[in-house]
This record gives structure tokens, sequence and C-alpha cells, in this order.
């Protein structure tokens, strides 16, 4: 019995597959079991696996989706733990073991979760990583409610408790690795974070992540099997299934933007969502990744941002404007349009424009008296007070030698 299984479903991926491959057999733990199951490609990928012989067991069916392909390799696998890397994705040479050193240092753990950095097409880091937080196992479930943010070639299980919970639903066609998360965690079961950055998440057209639709509908799906459907009565919810919702909506906002550009969609499903679940209106991360409006993922340079930063803070007016007139509680409106002017002020100061930040700054306190207690808004009001000469002096006299 090997230690640990890797399971890598491959569907087209002539492009990139030996990369991924490579970085497998580049770990630093031995007696690894490599799997790679083949799901009905068309292209060149089966005869690139089988050039590795012996080294990588190649298993072939036809094409059935990723969930299928994974719950296949896991099947045949016989390690104690089994790591899903997918066939564009890349692992830091000291993935394994770091992760099985944790697994080591938590045996009641079922699954270990680690960060990944963006990659573009070619392979190149792009600025942003994908997720940086460790949850406290016992939020973890809330917070992914909320938000999947667990990658699944970030991920390292016991292959006893993928078993167990039935493994991947083959019934939904995206975010079935959402799913398995949220049915191993509903289940009691340990997630531990592991806080380095070991994965290399590939951003590009072609990944199933960039069909928007398709996530969209897959999201809805998973709510609607996890908590029943919508029925428009959210006041009636329990809150995980408010959370749940919350959580979709949420996504649908901020895909509106990022993939679309589409403020007036965006504008609908914010409204939306915080009449599902008005605590979103103090999740400081939904607006700063509204702040950011238009600019991709990976690419949000301080240059790129202040170019088009005047124009996203009257997009956004405008979308907070018309949360006052949407039936919403003036309370729920308040606190989302003092979150808005907080991310607001941090992406103005990161993108170098400290008089903007000030302003928004202060309408955000204005709006959240709360907000005074937060480090990061009182440090950045401060420096944006002392203007771009005298800070950048100050700087210059703290490390002179």
């Amino acid at each position: 019995m090997k230690t640990v299984s890797v399971v890598i479903p491959a569907y087209n991926r002539q492009a990139y597959i030996a990369g991924t491959i490579d970085s497998v057999l580049a770990q630093t733990v031995p007696d690894v079991e490599l799997i790679v199951v083949d799901d009905g490609s068309t292209d060149a990928t089966p005869a690139i696996v089988s050039r590795y012989g012996d080294t990588v067991r190649l298993i072939r069916q036809e094409n059935m989706g990723a969930a299928a392909a994974r719950n296949c390799g896991a099947l045949a696998a016989t390690g104690q733990f089994v790591a899903f890397l997918d066939s564009d994705d890349q692992w830091d040479a000291n993935f394994l073991s770091e992760m099985l050193a944790a697994a080591a240092r938590w045996p009641q753990a079922a699954a270990l979760y680690s960060f990944a950095q963006m990659i573009d097409a070619d392979g190149k880091p792009l600025l942003q990583k994908t997720h940086n937080v460790v949850y406290d196992p016992d939020e973890l479930y809330a917070v992914l409610l909320r938000a999947n943010f667990l990658l699944p070639s970030t991920m390292l299980c016991r292959r006893a408790a993928l078993l167990e919970v039935g493994l991947f639903d083959v019934s939904l066609r995206r975010l079935q690795d959402w799913d398995l998360w949220l049915r191993m965690l509903r289940a009691d079961m340990m997630f531990v974070g592991v806080q380095h950055c070991l994965v290399r998440y590939r951003a590009h057209p072609h990944s199933l992540s960039a069909d928007t639709v398709t996530g969209n509908l897959a999201a809805l799906a998973i709510a609607e099997k996890h908590f029943g459907p919508d029925d428009g009565y959210p006041e009636q919810w329990p809150a995980h299934k408010r959370l749940a919702y919350g959580g979709v909506y949420r996504f649908q906002a901020i895909d509106a933007l990022l993939r679309h550009q589409d403020w007036s969609l965006l504008q609908s499903a914010l409204i939306h969502a915080l009449r599902v679940d008005s605590t979103l209106a103090t999740d400081e991360s939904l607006f700063y990744e509204l702040a950011l409006g238009t600019q991709p993922v990976g690419r949000r340079t301080p240059a790129a941002v202040r170019k088009h930063l005047s124009g996203f803070v009257r997009q956004i007016e405008i979308v907070l404007t018309a949360l006052e007139t949407s039936g919403l509680p003036l309370k729920i409106c308040r606190e989302a349009s003092g979150t808005a002017y907080y991310a607001l002020s941090l992406v103005a100061y990161n993108a170098g424009e400290p008089a903007l930040s000030r302003q928004c700054a202060t309408k955000a306190v204005r709006l959240r008296p709360d907000l005074v207690r937060e480090r990061l808004l009182l440090t950045n009001l401060g420096k944006s007070m002392l203007g771009p000469k005298l800070l950048d002096r100050l700087r210059r006299t703290r490390y002179a030698v």
C-alpha cells in the first residue's frame, strides 16, 4: 500500500499534462502512486501520458466528466491519502511533504488544504494568489457556504473519508468539489489548513472555471441539493441556508463584473444577495472585489487599477444609490455603503491615490462608525493625510544609515 495516491483527471490537456505529471514526479516524497484518468480525450493526451511508462498508471474511460474521472482514480487508488491534481495545474516540489507533515500533526483531520499561486496559460506567475487565509476548523463550514475557495489541486484527503461520504457527485458537471467538501464538513470531518503557497493554479480561457454560465447553474443546484429551493422567503430560512444562497448570489454579483463588465447585472445580483443574507453588507472581501471593478484577477496592477478607479467609484456609487430604493432596510443599505467606501479607500490607497483614499475612508466611517476600530483603515487614512512627498521623506529618513 502506498502512502499517497495522486489522481489526475485529464480531458484534452496535451498542452499541459506533461508539466503536471513532471511536478508530481519531482516531489520530495518517495513511494507515490500516480494515476492519470483520461476522460475520453480526442487529442494527444493519452499518448503523452503513455511515454512515462510504468511510472504512471493510465486509466482510460469514455467522456463522463471530471467527477467520474476523479471517482475512478480514487477507487483505483491504493494509498492511505488521495491528492487530486487538475491536469493544467502544478505542485511545488514540497507539496506532498508539507501536507503529509501536517497530516501527521493532525491525525484527526480528514482533509488538508494549502494555497495556490495563479499562473497564466504559459506558466508565468500572475500577481495574485487564489487564497491566503487558514480558518479555524469549526468555522470552515460556514465560510465555505459563502464562498468556495478550496481548489481540488490544493487538497490532500484521507481515502477512507472520501469513501465514507460517497466521493464526487457525478450528476454535477461543475463544482463537484464544493459539494464534496460541504458533505464532508456536514459529517463533522475536520479540515486543516497549511499556510504555505504550494500549488500553481493555471488561469486560462479553456479552463472549466472560465465557463461561468454553467458555474452559476451548478452553484444554484448545489444550494438546492443541500438546503432545498429558494422559495422567496429567506426570512424563514435557517442560518446556513441563508449563507449558502447568499454565497450563490454573491458569486453572481462578482461574476457579473469580472466576466461580463455588467454593472446593472451586478446591481440586481447584489440586491438579491443582501435580501437573502444581510450579513453580506459587512463582507469586506466582497466589496473589495467590487471596488477593483473590471480588472481581471491575477493582473491587478496599481497602474491598471488607478487608470479606471474614478470610473469604478462612480459606478459603485450608482449601485449604492440603487440599494436605497430597493426596499432593503436602511440599516443594511448604510452598512453596505460603509463597507463599499472602506474597500474603495483601501484600493485607492494601494493604487497611489491618497486624496481619494482619504475621501472614501471618511465616508466609510460616517456610514459605519464601527470601522474606527479597523487598524488598516486608520493607518492608511493617517498616511494619506501626510501626502506622498512627506511620506516618502519619512520613509527615507527611517531607513537611512
